[in-house]
Order: structure tokens, then C-alpha cells, then sequence
């Protein structure tokens, strides 16, 4: 990358864009897939939004949106009360 406010540029239009939430989890999946090389031993922040995030973006939203879904579908009950009816 060109230098380390390029870096924190991309990664604020990343925040605003996705969202903390989304970009986290986007991190986190770079970090365990991404392979180094004895050229490049080490990920930078520029070339993993630039790059790598783009490509993770849409899985990362489809989990949320299915957990999200998931978590409206299946609402907690509270047994305690249903209880007391009987």
C-alpha cells in the first residue's frame, strides 16, 4: 500500500460502508485463511480490505442475516411462566 493514512482511509470507508460488526468478522476470517510467504510475512490492513475483504463481505452478511432470521423465528420462551398455568 502507499502508506498508513492510505491504510486507515480504506478501513474507515470500510467501517462506515459495512459496519464494525461485519469488518470484524471480516478480519478475523482473513487472518485464519490467509497465507503469508517469505516475501509478504505479514498482512497488512491496506491489502486485506483492498483485496481479500471484498470477497468475505457477502458470506459474513448472509451468516448475520441468517442468525438474524433465525433469532426472530425461535423466540425465547419463558417456561417458568407457562408453568404456573398448569
Amino acid at each position: 500500500m502507499r502508506n498508513w493514512s492510505a491504510e486507515s482511509g480504506m478501513i474507515k470507508r470500510a467501517l462506515t460502508e459495512h459496519g464494525p460488526e461485519v469488518l470484524r468478522r471480516a478480519f478475523d476470517e482473513c487472518f485464519r485463511t490467509h497465507k503469508t510467504t517469505r516475501g509478504y510475512p505479514y498482512l497488512p490492513a491496506g491489502f486485506a480490505v483492498g483485496y481479500l475483504i471484498n470477497r468475505i463481505i457477502p458470506k459474513i452478511k448472509a451468516e448475520m442475516a441468517a442468525e438474524r432470521k433465525e433469532s426472530e423465528v425461535t423466540p425465547e420462551r419463558d417456561y417458568a411462566v407457562v408453568n404456573t398455568w398448569f
